[in-house]
């Protein structure tokens, strides 16, 4: 059995700092789509075609009632964990002005209520929540001048004496982490022109490792695996005469190399991790509060940092910064807060870039932010406190018209009932049937380093508590599972009529240097249970495509539900290679976009055409689509209603071009996407009925870094067996 004590950890970020992937009748061949394409070898191209389709409406905030905080604060840190052990989320803030630890316990529905204050604190910068003893129930590390102190948590939203630990210089930021490899907690923090690494005893406190000069003033820190070698490296914001940001490679042993250092204009206030491009390597946002922006810095996975994706603009005076993936589309966003009282957040497009802000109003002038699920509705939401008036305020998330549909799955973030918290601790999984040992636990739960830390949940999409953890398959070879089965009988006329379209996505990974994997499927059951067709399944994400961190990644997959089909069971599979799995698994969705067959209309009644729409190169201007019935698969009309973009006007790293595909009609459509000059790989896709995808191109290596025109060939077919052609021109807008 592999020791519990050698499962990999990642690191617990300070409080409001802060994975992605993605012929029949008609004789009418593909368009022809040109485009002007600049794909470098390091992200530094840019694409030149038409704009992109038009968005759906965007994920939304709405504001709770502000939580109260009697007397005047000064905010510095402010934190969201289950403190009292129900299950539920609560708030700590760090309140310098008066020496104070304000709790606020949860009810779990974006409400919170008073608990005792920790007093004590003295001024302070900074506030960590973890399990600094390994007891399972989650404790306070805050910042004291030179010094950080511990209060151990006594399970009911109260904590012990605090316990201080000197790091023999003033500190401004720290995170916590397993750097020395023991399975303890440690913490690093960086202040005047030093840093310190003081290591987890095993109790409530920590020793000093090492104290060291830095070159330029540390004003802020964040950690995580930047070079794929299972140890945690620190990445810090210097200043001085020439601001850097640099990357300390971490040896294993609690010790670091000197910076890996990146020179900037101005430096960074605060930095949050974070993979904005998908390719696995973790990326930095740094804060530069005086220039309006954040700093997006390229992680290349070896140790190095670029300056190859563009900055983001904020508000002025902004003064927060998290990470998270707020709308639940696999793409970790950003989000800022500024001293005029809005919280913003700016969408990732999952290409190292993000769209414009979305900015809802606070109360008075917020500092720290924090994202999670608050009110355990599997949306992202929002926390940010205020110095005047003195207040925590909470946004939660809300969904649009055509965000995702509802998931089928009962409980597929895992966030019903009470998670493991120690390694001997197997719960079952509510709304699942498991084989072996798998179970749900709690992120960052001791030791500290089999799981993702509790405060980058929000990063795999929704920032709750919990995860599927593979758990022990002595005796089963390996493998453990996780099931449910969905009835989707009240569909039966849109899946015969071939017109549904099933959709499992899931955030998948694993730990550190292990081979363990997770993967799903969704397999198609008829009325008496067999399995009809092949099934969808995503994953594993390997040990390679995660660079030996400890994390999760984002995986999709859909397929046309075949005829017959009632059921759908959904079973996730844990792989080890011994008896104990670090596989993990969290926010699993199923989701069936099954529209109505629609009536023939009546015989005298012509076609209408829509408003609005470009003309197809196949047809007249204002046309309908061809009326259909149950008993008539979907066709297309005399226009087609799917359009084609580039997602992004970059080819990253790795030579990846991203093709959006946006299909508006009432039914899913199918195709082939090729090229020409030069010859890719054909990729088919499917669309669902009324939503966009986004295809994956990857450029030969000889043709990186240079300038040249592709042209894309894409075939789109209807269900009923129609095919069309699409034109788009370089520079102008896509044509249906």
């Amino acid at each position: 059995m592999r020791p519990l004590s050698l499962l990999h950890h990642t690191p617990r970020h300070r409080g409001g700092a802060g994975r992605r992937p993605r012929t029949p009748a008609g004789r009418r061949r593909a368009t022809v789509v040109a485009a002007t394409l600049a794909a470098a070898a390091l992200c530094g191209s840019s694409l030149t075609a038409a704009p992109p389709a038009a968005a759906q409406e965007p994920f939304a905030l709405e504001r709770l009632p502000d939580v109260d905080i009697p007397g005047s604060v000064n905010p510095r840190g402010l934190v969201v964990a289950d403190l009292d052990s129900d299950g539920r989320q609560d708030l700590a803030l760090l309140e310098s002005d008066d020496a104070r630890i304000l709790v606020r316990l949860g009810n779990g529905n974006g409400s919170f209520r008073a608990a005792p204050t920790v007093t004590g604190a003295a001024i302070g910068r900074d506030l960590v929540a973890t399990d600094v003893n390994a007891d399972g129930i989650t404790d306070l590390v805050a910042t004291r001048s030179n010094s950080v102190a511990a209060y151990c948590g006594k399970g009911d939203g109260t904590f012990a004496d605090r316990v201080l630990t000197n790091l023999g210089t003033p500190l401004d930021d720290i995170v916590v982490a397993d750097f020395t490899g023991d399975g303890r907690d440690d913490v690093a923090g960086v202040g005047e022109n030093a840093y310190g690494i003081a290591r987890g005893t095993g109790g409530c406190g920590f020793e000093l490792r090492q104290a060291t000069v830095l070159t330029g003033a540390g004003r802020a820190v964040a950690a995580g695996d930047f070079d794929g070698d299972a140890h945690v490296d620190l990445v810090v914001s210097l200043g001085g005469a020439l601001p850097r940001i640099g990357v300390m490679r971490g040896r294993g042993d609690g010790l670091f190399e000197t910076p890996r250092a990146i020179a900037l204009v101005q430096q960074p206030d605060r930095l949050a991790v974070g993979d904005f491009d998908g390719d696995g390597a973790l990326d930095v946002a740094g804060l530069v509060r005086d220039a309006r922006r954040v700093r997006v810095l390229h992680g290349r996975g070896d140790g190095n940092l670029s300056l190859d994706l563009p900055d983001v603009p904020v508000a002025e005076d902004t003064t927060g910064l998290a990470v998270a993936d707020l709308d639940g589309d696999g793409a970790e966003d950003l989000v800022t807060v500024a001293a005029a009282g809005t919280v913003s957040v700016h969408p990732g497009k999952g290409d190292g870039t993000f769209g414009a802000a979305r900015t809802s109003t606070t109360a008075g002038g917020p500092r720290p932010v924090v994202a999670a699920d608050l009110n355990a509705d599997g949306l992202g939401d929002v926390a940010t406190a205020t110095g005047y008036p003195a207040s925590i305020s909470v946004l939660v998330g809300r969904s649009p018209a055509g965000a995702p549909r509802r998931n089928l799955l009962v409980n597929g973030g895992f966030e019903q009932g009470l998670a493991g918290r120690l390694p001997t601790d197997a719960p079952p999984i509510p709304g699942w049937t498991r084989t072996g040992g798998m179970t749900f636990v709690r992120y960052g739960a001791p030791p500290a380093r089999g799981l993702p830390a509790l405060d980058e949940a929000p990063r795999f999409g929704t920032g709750g508590l919990n995860v599927l953890w593979g758990g022990d398959s002595t005796g089963l070879g390996g493998v453990t599972t996780a099931s449910q089965t969905v009835d989707v009988s009240a569909s039966a006329a849109s899946i015969d009529a071939g017109l549904a379209i099933a959709r499992l996505s899931a955030w998948l990974g694993g730990g550190t240097v292990w081979e363990d994997h997770m993967s799903a499927t969704a397999a198609f059951l008829g009325a008496g249970g067999a399995q009809i067709g092949a099934p969808i399944a995503i994953g594993p994400v390997t040990r390679q495509d995660r660079r030996q961190q400890t994390t999760l990644q984002h995986r999709a997959g859909t397929a046309r539900v075949p005829a017959g089909t009632r059921r759908i069971r959904v079973t996730l599979t844990s792989v080890d290679t011994d008896t104990i799995s670090s596989a993990i698994a969290d926010n699993v969705r199923l989701t069936l976009d099954a529209p109505a067959p629609e009536a023939p209309p009546a015989p005298d009644a012509p076609p209408t055409g829509p408003t609005g729409d470009a003309p197809a190169v196949a047809g007249a201007p204002g046309a309908a689509a061809t009326p259909r019935s149950a008993s008539t698969p979907a066709r297309f009309g005399r226009s087609t209603m799917v359009s084609l973009s580039l997602a992004s006007r970059r080819a990253d790293r790795r030579g990846r071009i991203r093709i959006r595909i946006r299909n508006r009609n009432p039914f899913a459509v199918t195709g082939t996407l090729t090229t020409r000059r030069p010859k890719l790989r054909a990729t088919r896709f499917t669309v669902r009925a009324r939503s966009t995808r986004t295809l994956t191109l990857t450029l030969p290596r000889r043709l990186r870094g240079r300038r040249l025109t592709i042209e894309l060939r894409a075939t789109v077919r209807a269900p009923g067996g129609s095919s069309r052609t699409l034109t788009l021109k370089p520079g102008a807008r896509p044509l249906t």
